[in-house]
This record gives structure tokens, sequence and C-alpha cells, in this order.
């Protein structure tokens, strides 16, 4: 190692956190360039955003009112949820990056029909019959130069370190895998609006129930208190927003060093949701020595990576869940309270 004195040590640091944003982007980019909708089903669309609510709320903030109207009789349409899930987080993150704390998201449901005509009349429209998912902002808008760009991987307007420029061409790749396609139309000072439209579909639902549900006794809601620890900030942001938009308390961690003297500290927390690649100890490490603090303390992993993580058969025997990245919201808040319900299971046998 080299001494924090030392001039290549500043150097070493800057390479460590490129070699790991490096790694993050290649991950979306694998997610951004998968070719086939992993588990398609027939679903509600407006349905789907609804069940949503509970996570967008905490993610927009208090300041940002949201609308959402939808045609009475929506068609459905064939697509894979959880990626569908993921392209309206995506836009309503987006919508609060441009508008800031205060604004109006909208959020509207329409179904189209786009004649052969109007489609050779206007290139961004392709015929058929669609669900049209519209969402405005009140945002600062964007130019047309920006326009143009805004699908490329990489092509970002935030700030240096605060975004990769792949969260609009996933966007993209999911709704082009759903056989659909998306438009923008924005005006600088004035806001701006996406329209992804998918095409309808005549079959009855797969599903129109919520995971929670699905599931027996007391859903995914929970009040206990989970320590997130992940270094980036903006996954580990996202993670708390959910946590709590559920009920839980969360205290965050940016490293391994910070959630031992979190629990130090506070001998109430119940569960450690962990990324198992971190500087300094790993989510393996950090885990065992909680451990050794709060004995009945569950664990939840998360990754990147799905090859030696080092998540051994004993940690498997106690009920421990490995989640890959990109984060799935309804296997996040699953497992987390299967994890809780199982630890408080081991607690009383034990008593």
């Amino acid at each position: 190692g080299l001494a924090p004195l030392d001039p290549s040590h500043e150097d070493m640091g800057e390479i460590l956190k490129n070699a790991h944003r490096a790694s993050n982007l290649t991950r979306q980019l694998l997610a951004f360039s998968r070719q086939q909708v992993l588990a398609p089903s027939v679903i509600d669309l407006f349905e789907c955003t609804m069940n949503l609510r509970g996570v967008l709320r905490p993610l927009l903030g208090d300041g940002i009112e949201v609308h959402m109207t939808t045609d009475p009789d929506l068609a459905k349409v064939k697509t894979d949820p959880s990626q569908i899930e993921q392209v309206i987080l995506n836009l309503a993150v987006n919508a609060r990056d441009a508008m800031g704390e205060q604004g109006v998201l909208k959020i509207h449901f329409h179904n189209v029909q786009i004649s052969e005509d109007e489609a050779r009349r206007n290139a961004e429209l392709r015929p058929g019959t669609f669900v049209k998912l519209a969402v405005s902002d009140t945002g600062h808008g964007m130019t047309p130069e920006v326009l143009e760009k805004i699908f490329e991987p990489f092509f970002t307007t935030k700030p240096l370190g605060k975004g990769t420029g792949l969260g609009l061409p996933t966007v993209y790749g999911i709704v082009n895998q759903s056989g659909g396609f998306i438009r923008v139309e924005s005006t600088p000072g004035k806001g701006t609006q996406f329209e992804v439209h998918l095409p309808s579909c005549k079959d009855a639902p797969t599903s129109t129930l919520p995971i929670k549900e699905t599931i027996p006794s007391n859903g995914l809601e929970g009040t206990e208190l989970v320590l997130v620890t992940e270094d980036d900030a903006s996954v580990r942001r996202f993670i708390a927003r959910l946590l709590k938009g559920r009920g839980y308390h969360v205290v965050e961690a940016q490293d391994g060093a910070e959630a031992l003297a979190l629990a130090q500290r506070i001998p109430t927390i119940r569960l450690l949701l962990s990324d198992m690649v971190m500087p300094h100890i790993n989510g393996v490490d950090l885990a065992s020595q909680l451990k050794l603090i709060i004995p009945d303390i569950a664990v939840v992993f998360v990754s990147g990576y799905t090859e030696g993580a080092g998540l051994n058969q004993a940690w498997i025997d106690q009920g421990t869940v490995l989640l890959p990245k990109p984060l799935d919201s309804q296997q996040l808040l699953t497992a987390v309270r299967n994890a809780l319900n199982r630890a408080q299971e081991n607690a009383t046998h034990r008593a």
C-alpha cells in the first residue's frame, strides 16, 4: 500500500475511483444492450405505474406535484413489468432533475391509433395501435442541439460525477425491445415531454396484482431500522428512499468503516443491506464483523458481479440473499421483508 503522504497516493485513489466508476458504467451498458425482454407479460400500464406511487413520492420530494390521468378503457401492453418500471422511474428522475425541488410532473396514458399516412408524414411515428405514456415536466427544457443527442450512450448535461448519461439510452433500449418507440418534445424554459409508445395487446392481463398482495401476511412494508451501506451515493439514496417509502427507518453508510461505527452507536439496527464490492472492506467481511456487534442482524447483499462474489454456503444457509444490479425494487423489498422475517423466527427459536 501507499502511505497517505506519498505523491502517488492521491493518483492511485483517483485510478481506483475511476475503475469503480467504469465497472458501474459497464454494468449499465450491459443492461442497455440486452437484446431480449427477460419476462414479458400482459400488463395494465396505468396500474403498473400506480403501484410505483410508494417509490415515486420519496424519490421526487415533497415540492413536486404529481398528476396522473388515463383513458377509461386503456388497452393492455405486453412487456417486462420490471423493465417498464425502470423506464417510468428513469423518466421521473430526469424530470425531477430538470425541475429541482419545485414543479409539476404529469403522467398521462392514452390509447393511440397511428395511420400509415401519419407515419409517412412524420418519420418519428410508426403505424399501428399503441398505448402512449406521456411524461411531462415544468423544468428548464432542452435546446434542439441537446435533443439530438439525449439517447446517445454517455451523453449527459449533468455536472461531472452527477450522471453517467445512460439513463435515457437504457429507456430507449427497453422501449425498443418491447416493440415500441419513444419521442420527445422540449422548449428551453418551458419544460419537456417524453412520449413512450408501446404496442397495444388484446389479451387479458397476466396479473393485475402488485407483488405485495401476492405474498402472505404483512406484505412488503415494515418499521424496522435498516443500515444501507453502498459507496455509490445515487444507488444508496435510491435504496433509502425506496425503503422509507414503505415505512422502514433507514441509516446510511458510504463504506464499511462508517457502517461499523453506526452499529456500535445504534444497536437497534435489524438489517444490513450492503453492496458486496466496496473499498477497504467488502460486504461479506462487513457483515461478519456486524454479527459480532448485533448477533441477530439480518443481511441482504447487492452486487453487479455474478461470479466470485464470496457468498459461501454458510451465508446462504442463514437466509442471506444476493441481489443483482441493476436493482429491481420489488425484488429488493421482498428480499428485505423475507430476511427480517427469517431473522425474527431464528431469534424466537433461540429464545
